[in-house]
């Protein structure tokens, strides 16, 4: 017998995974991406990408796919994002590269991001 509709619902399927970050001076908390987080990263990649190309620099120029995918993979260890206003990309695009570098790899791999998702999403 499947699953019932309760049974998808109530799963646990979104995971909590600790990284350390020494530059920081401590650890922080990356999340699997839900459907919808990821669909909104997705997005706003495009959007990104869309305005960079058609030379709009005014909304999207201090944003990088790095620094929003850490926005929605950044979480406390319940899995509670650490970051809701969409301002703070900018503010976390400030930061290392190589720190950013770092949770951005493991969010991608933690949830199931693949080369060739974000490769399709700087073509388009």
């Amino acid at each position: 017998m499947g699953l019932t509709k309760d049974q998808i619902l109530n799963a646990d399927d979104v995971h909590v995974k600790k990284l350390s970050i020494p530059k920081w001076g401590g650890d922080v908390y990356i999340k699997m991406l839900s459907a919808k987080e990821r669909d909104c990263w997705e997005s706003l990649c495009l959007k990104v990408g869309q305005c960079l190309k058609n030379g709009d620099f005014n909304d999207y120029a201090n944003l990088s796919v790095k620094a929003t995918l850490a926005f929605y993979s950044l979480c406390d260890e319940h899995g509670n994002r650490l970051f809701n206003d969409p301002s703070d990309i900018e503010k976390l695009n400030d930061k290392s590269g190589a720190v950013l570098d770092y949770i951005s790899d493991e969010a991608q791999a933690f949830s199931q991001i693949s080369d060739e998702d974000i490769e399709e999403i700087e073509k388009n």
